[in-house]
C-alpha cells in the first residue's frame, strides 16, 4: 500500500499496516514498510505476528529523512491463519509508514537451522 498512514503511538494498540491470511501449509514471510519522522527523536517498534506470537520485531531510531524496515521469519501453520505486520512510535511523535507490505512464499518442507 503506497498510502501513507501515522503509526500510533501507543505499544498497547499497535497499528495493523498489513496482513495477509494463508491456508495451511509452510512458509517464508517477508514484511516491510518506509517510515518517515515528522520531527522530534522518536523511533519504531514494528513486529511481524501470527496471531498474538511474534515472529520478528525491529527497533528503529526513526529518520526525518525516511527509513526501510524489513521483517522475516519461517512458519508453518496448521489452519487458515491471518499474519499481521504492527507498529508503534516509541516516543510520541508522528511517524507516518507507507510502501508497506507482507509478502508469503509457500515451501514444500521447512527446514530452520
Amino acid at each position: 500500500m503506497t498510502t501513507s498512514v501515522n503509526i500510533s503511538t501507543s505499544s498497547a494498540a499497535p497499528t495493523t499496516l498489513a496482513t495477509v491470511t494463508l491456508p495451511a501449509g509452510s512458509y517464508l514471510l517477508l514484511g516491510k514498510l518506509n517510515s518517515i519522522r515528522a520531527g522530534g527523536s522518536a523511533g519504531s517498534v514494528c513486529t511481524l505476528n501470527n496471531g498474538t506470537t511474534v515472529l520478528d520485531s525491529v527497533t528503529n531510531q526513526g529518520s526525518t529523512s525516511g527509513e526501510v524496515t524489513v521483517l522475516q521469519s519461517a512458519v508453518t501453520l496448521t489452519a487458515s491463519t491471518a499474519i499481521t505486520m504492527r507498529c508503534y512510535t516509541s516516543g510520541g511523535t508522528t511517524i507516518g509508514a507507507s510502501f508497506r507490505s507482507v509478502t508469503a512464499r509457500k515451501l514444500g518442507t521447512l527446514t530452520v537451522q
